[in-house]
């Protein structure tokens, strides 16, 4: 490509704010940051696809078959169950891709448990080769959010860095999390003979804390009432222990009913609860209740009576009540102990470029992702799924591999292997054997950003190292006089001349 054709030019000053790597994007002329969000330009896009071609050959299956224009998950899991109906057709592997900037997102069919457990390795094994190869082992592995509550397997990939993105870890240990999906340490009390429900009068003791003030019991002791609704006025219930705070996005995905919103007054009434005094004993059948996995750290807790002025003691969940579902809905906040070490856990900065989920066989059956067996029946399908962020990617690549003078793009993801320039441009043997070279590598199937700008070499140069393409070819009068072309590493090392064949094999190597 001629680089007087390229829509997008460096920049010698760009807004502070975008951080260094963001920054180094937007000098290099890969994307521009406008209205709060940033657009990729046309070599951005080129190094974009230049990630989904590595996804490709790291991945080792037979046929990665490209999709587009599908809602992710729901209108993908339909298509699955309208497309996928025999275990003829599996394994089947799908790419899904929406906008250059939107996730990339690959995902797995399986016919069995064992062919699963093979693609959670072959995914696991995709990351630990972006994370070698373009990032320099600089990221880290944690706890992404479930897609569905009772998803397996969860992991989430976080370079940090000088970036937008907000997830906890600890300092001490190797614990990480994105924030949505890292859960406070829960320390359980010394067990106790099960005491049974009895009626106290607790006037005015509409809060936690004014209700264990009261009763002279720990916060960790009771049991909080926490009212969501759905977008048809459907109350959700959450419990969660006293001391801790809901998720609401946690909740979301363990109600599995779409999105949710704070429970008004009116909806609270129609569904039977007193606010301030509501209890999961003795709940009404059309309210879903959804219980954090801290109720089962203890027992005999103070819960409401779903009367006013009055609460439960002696409530132990399994007992009294069974929610509809048990999952992790806490939010975790800095400070918190690490549920690893105990150390608090702190906030980091840097970049989420991606996650990856193993599916439990319920959850696709769920979305009647089933097929017929090789004994005719029928069984859900066995999903494994990842999803590669490529802003993100590329501003975590370009935070690992930079210099003073700008990227250093690994030749893996590089938009052009060789970045062609002149010195004395008007100086017509130089112009031709730069217009034969780059005929002859473009055949040669090596991809070529020609600077064919008649500018000084010391903005040319200049230009170079900020786009940091693998090798920099120079054609000038002093090169043809010494047989060749000037030849550099954008990494480093020594310039050396060569010969256009002994360039082309360089730069296929």
């Amino acid at each position: 490509m001629r680089y007087s054709h390229v829509f997008g030019s460096t920049k010698r000053e760009v807004d502070d704010s975008l951080g260094t790597a963001m920054g180094l994007l937007a000098r290099a002329g890969f994307l521009r940051h406008a209205l709060g969000s940033a657009g990729l330009l046309p070599l951005g896009m080129m190094a974009t696809e230049r990630l989904v071609d590595f996804v490709r050959a790291s991945l080792g299956v037979d046929e990665l078959w490209p999709v587009s224009g599908l809602a992710w998950p729901e209108g993908l899991w339909q298509a699955a169950a309208s497309e996928l109906n025999s275990y003829k057709q599996l394994p089947t592997w799908v790419l899904l891709r929406g906008a250059p900037t939107s996730p990339v997102r690959v995902i797995a069919f399986m016919p069995g448990e064992s062919s699963a457990n093979r693609a959670w390795e072959k995914v696991c094994a995709l990351w630990w080769r972006i994370g070698e190869s373009l990032l320099g082992n600089a990221f880290l592995e944690g706890d992404a959010l479930f897609m569905a509550h009772d998803d397996l397997l969860t992991s989430a990939y976080f370079v940090p860095a000088d970036g937008p993105d907000r997830s906890v870890g600890c300092p001490r240990c190797d614990y990480w999390a994105e924030p949505d999906a890292a859960r406070p340490r829960v320390v359980a009390p010394e067990p106790a003979p099960l005491e049974e429900p009895k009626l106290v009068e607790t006037p005015g003791c509409t809060t936690i804390a004014a209700v264990a003030e009261y009763l002279g019991v720990p916060e960790a002791q009771t049991l909080k009432a926490v009212f969501y609704a759905d977008a048809e006025g459907h109350v959700v219930f959450a419990v969660i222990r006293g001391d801790l705070d809901v998720s609401p996005t946690k909740l979301e995905r363990a109600a599995g009913c779409g999105l949710l919103h704070p429970a008004t007054a009116g909806e609270l009434e129609r569904a039977g609860m007193v606010p301030g005094y509501a209890s999961p004993v003795g709940i009404p059948r059309d309210v879903l209740v959804v219980a954090d996995e801290s109720a089962l750290a203890g027992q005999n807790f103070v819960a409401g009576a779903n009367k006013p002025g009055y609460h439960l003691t002696g409530v132990n969940p399994g007992r009294d009540f069974k929610p509809h579902v048990w999952a992790d809905i806490a939010a975790a906040k800095v400070g918190d102990p690490c549920p690893r070490c105990g150390t608090a856990i702190e906030r980091m900065e840097g970049f989420l470029v991606g996650r990856a989920w193993r599916h439990v066989p319920e959850m696709a059956e769920r979305a009647g992702m089933v097929f017929l067996n090789r004994d005719g029946k029928s069984v859900p399908l066995h999903v494994v799924s990842t999803e590669l962020l490529p802003v993100a990617l590329l501003a975590a690549v370009a935070h690992t591999h930079h210099d003073d003078a700008g990227l250093v793009w690994p030749p893996e993801v590089a938009p052009f292997q060789v970045h062609l320039l002149t010195v004395k441009q008007k100086d017509q043997r130089v112009r031709e054997t730069a217009e034969g070279l780059y005929r002859h590598l473009e055949d040669a199937g090596v991809s070529v950003l020609y600077d064919d700008r008649n500018a000084s070499p010391g903005v040319k140069f200049a230009d170079a190292d900020l786009m940091g393409m693998p090798l920099r070819v120079t054609v000038s009068p002093r090169s043809l006089k010494q047989g060749g072309v000037e030849v550099k590493a954008r990494s480093g090392g020594e310039a050396e001349v060569m010969t256009p064949d002994e360039l082309e094999r360089a730069a296929h190597r």
